[in-house]
């Protein structure tokens, strides 16, 4: 799982969205499993 955060090259876009420090990206790939996927989405519930 790769997570990454920025503007990711589109800084226009992030300022129309009210996201002036840019946003967090979080890529998944065919050897990602399901758990790993619900222990990402428990750990942003915790923010």
């Amino acid at each position: 799982m790769a997570v990454g955060s920025g503007d990711f090259h589109a800084p226009q876009i992030m300022n129309r969205l009210d996201l002036p420090h840019g946003a967090l990206r979080a890529g998944f790939l065919h050897y990602n499993t399901t758990h790993k996927v619900d222990r990402l989405l428990q750990l942003l519930d915790e923010i």
